[in-house]
């Protein structure tokens, strides 16, 4: 099995596998308060880590795109559609309604047919962590976006909603009209396992590609005019948008309806708190976990063979002790070129500089990528100062005989993934 000589790299020697034993044997749970800001999701890579015979472009899809549909109407007005890119934590939008009467009708009167006709990708995922759900039962979802519509749970089988990485969340994606539609969830086939029997339905319009996120059994939207309701405190990381609603001569217009990301606000609403704004996705290739330092991802990432790049990693002597001390283990440099693969980690940081989870993944680029090895293969990533600088490297002899330090301070976070010896990736995880 090869070294990797990048700022990352991949063996098999006895001691680090029987370091992955130990880590593999510990628990670790995450606890998140009630009042814990929201997730910021990792990058979504175009190509899984593994093998790969050609080189190609990375893409890196950022999670928070921050672009959010609205639309504003009142009555005697002329509809306003569009969108906003949410980018900073402060942001406003102006938005002019001009009368009605100049050979258009009234909002009141159109009932959104400006934008029905027109189908968008909407997804709807629904959280069960409270439901009555059990191994084995499978999650529907109903309404009258299919045709027929209200087909009963179980009868139709692209109605089913699927688990996603958090076992908890399942979700389905459907391509539907522009307009107003209503929905409930059901767990198992026939009507007798809904979120509640009878009305209410949920309710949404759809006016873009966007995603709902339901909560199983819960629909109480906010409400500013109940004491027992109050408005959700501000939570650090999220925006907050104001839109300014006006006529064409510059009068203010206190009662307009705003849908926004889907859900329509109360008359007159016009301050939207907790809003997750664009997140700026930066990246590295040296095993180092992103920082706000790193690069910005702006274009596709070209993975290609390292084949001719030169051993810098391989050749630091990992015991550089002379002839005679009794840690002398007679250390000798490779005697040609390492093979070596490609490692991007990329994460998302929000505008206040709140990172969220590493992506990680590690690209064996090679003509014989898929015959170069009889057995598996594991890339354990880091930064190369985590393994060998001299005052912090635990895998070299350095200035504290680091090699023999013990306790926290000593240890060291590293991706793990583990391939199977024709390149499919087996497991991959943070330890």
């Amino acid at each position: 099995m090869p070294y990797k000589n990048t700022h990352t790299f991949t063996t098999a020697i006895k001691n680090m596998l029987l370091l992955c034993i130990l880590f593999f044997s510990m628990g670790c749970t995450l606890v998140l308060a009630d009042d814990e800001p929201p997730e910021i999701l990792p990058p979504v890579f175009s190509h899984q880590g593994g093998f790969y015979q050609d080189g190609f472009d990375l893409h890196i899809e950022n999670p928070h795109s921050g672009t959010y549909h609205y639309v504003v109407s009142r009555a005697g007005y002329q509809e306003q559609a569009g969108q906003i890119t949410v980018d900073t934590q402060e942001k406003e939008v102006v938005v002019t309604l001009v009368p009605a009467g100049r050979g258009e009708a009234s909002p009141s009167e159109t009932d959104h047919r400006h934008i029905a006709g027109t189908t968008h990708s909407v997804g709807f995922c629904v959280d069960m962590t409270d439901s009555p759900f059990e191994d084995g039962d499978v999650v529907y979802i109903s309404g009258d976006m299919t045709d027929p519509a209200w087909p009963e749970p179980g009868s139709d089988p692209d109605m089913i909603m699927e688990s996603q990485d958090n076992d908890s969340i399942y979700c389905i994606y459907l391509d539907l009209e522009a307009g107003n539609h209503q929905y409930k969830y059901f767990l198992n086939p026939g009507w007798g396992d809904g979120e509640w029997s009878g009305s209410p339905n949920r309710q949404v319009t759809v006016y873009g590609d966007t995603i709902f996120h339901d909560i199983w059994g819960v629909i109480d939207p906010d409400d500013p005019d109940d004491p027992d309701d109050p408005e959700p405190p501000y939570v650090p990381g999220t925006a907050t948008l104001t839109f300014v609603v006006e006529d064409p001569e510059g009068n203010p217009i206190p009662d307009a309806t705003i849908f926004f990301d889907g859900e329509e606000l109360a008359p007159g609403e016009y301050v939207i708190t907790g809003v997750m704004p664009a997140a700026l996705i930066r990246y590295t290739t040296d095993g180092s976990i992103p920082d706000s330092t790193s690069a910005v991802y702006d274009a596709p990432i070209p993975i290609t063979s390292r084949e001719g790049d030169p051993n810098t990693i391989s050749l630091i002597p990992t015991n550089n002790l002379g002839e005679g001390h009794h840690y002398n283990e007679n250390w000798q440099p490779p005697a040609g070129e390492i093979f070596k693969i490609n490692t991007i980690r990329a994460r998302a940081f929000l505008p206040n500089g709140r990172p969220g989870q590493t992506e990680t993944h590690s690209y064996l680029v090679d003509e014989q990528a898929f015959h170069r090895y009889s057995m598996p293969l594991i890339s354990i990533t880091a930064h190369e100062s985590a393994f060998f600088d001299a005052d912090t490297g635990i895998y070299v002899h350095g200035n504290h005989t680091n090699y023999n330090q013990r306790g926290r301070e000593w240890e060291r976070l590293v991706h793990f993934e583990f391939f199977e010896k024709n390149g499919n990736l087996a497991f991959s995880q943070d330890m």
